[in-house]
Formats: C-alpha cells, structure tokens, sequence
C-alpha cells in the first residue's frame, strides 16, 4: 500500500476546508440592502500554533525502522522553518527545514539532492498539540510520523 498517497488523499480532501467568503443568505439591513459586518471572514479550521518544540516517533515502513523524532519550528506568517532530529543511524537525519502551513496542514522538506535518502517531503495534520504525518524520501522511501508539542 503506497501510505503516502492515500495520507496525502485524506489530508487534501480535510485539511483545506476554508470559508467561501459571504453566506449565501445575507442579512439585510432596515433598508432592505446586505449588512455590513465588520470583521474579516476566517478559515472554517483556524489556524494551530506550531512554533515550538515537538517530541514524538517517526517510522520508515519501507524498511520497518523506528526512530525518536524532535521537530523544532518557527513560524513566519505561513511559512514555517527549523529543525528534524532522528535517533537511530538507519534513519538518516537531514535537520535544516523549510515550509508552510495551510489550515492545520503543515508541509515541508528537508535533505537535499545530494542528501543519502536524497530530498524528503513531509506533510502533516495539526490537531491541537498533535501532528500527525506521512513523509516520502527521494529514494522512494515512505513512512509517519507522530508528534507532541512539548
């Protein structure tokens, strides 16, 4: 079963859920014109705090291997930097970071071309102070990952 496919399938259809704009069934005011309202629509998911220290396991289930996992984040308006820890010399560890958030999908790679598991694209789904996700490395490798904000 290809994990990252179908967990890129589920967190797409989700994840990006955001307001249309106006309702479609306006109020009106004593004139009989639409209603003003102050204030700016906002994403029906708002957006989760991820800036900080995450703490949790990541699994390659290409080749059954288990790792600690540390995610430092900051953010930046919608992109999102930092760093990936793994512990365990199966699992390479490319720490630099870069990406963005959407809702309460966050997405981003680390490695590189020229990194042994070559660049690796990680995506995942905030839920209060858990993220749960699927990566995929250049060389086809796949796995999850599952974190706690410390």
């Amino acid at each position: 079963m290809n994990y990252f496919i179908a967990a890129l399938a589920v967190l797409a259809s989700t994840s990006f859920a955001w307001a249309q704009g106006p309702h479609k069934h306006m109020h009106k005011d004593h004139h009989g014109k639409p209603a003003v309202h102050h204030g700016a629509h906002k994403p029906l998911h708002a957006t989760p705090r991820v800036t900080g220290t995450w703490v949790g396991v990541c699994q390659n289930v290409s080749v059954n291997v288990k790792s600690p996992m540390i995610l430092n984040l900051h953010r930046k308006g919608n992109r999102i930097m930092g760093t990936v820890m793994l512990d365990s010399s199966k699992l390479v560890s490319a720490p630099q970071l870069v990406g963005f958030v959407k809702g309460d999908t966050i997405a981003f790679t680390t490695g590189s071309h020229d990194h042994p598991l070559g660049k690796i694209e990680w995506l995942g789904q905030v839920t209060g102070s858990v993220i749960r996700g699927v990566y995929r490395t250049g060389s086809s490798q796949e796995g999850v990952f599952l974190l706690k904000l410390k």
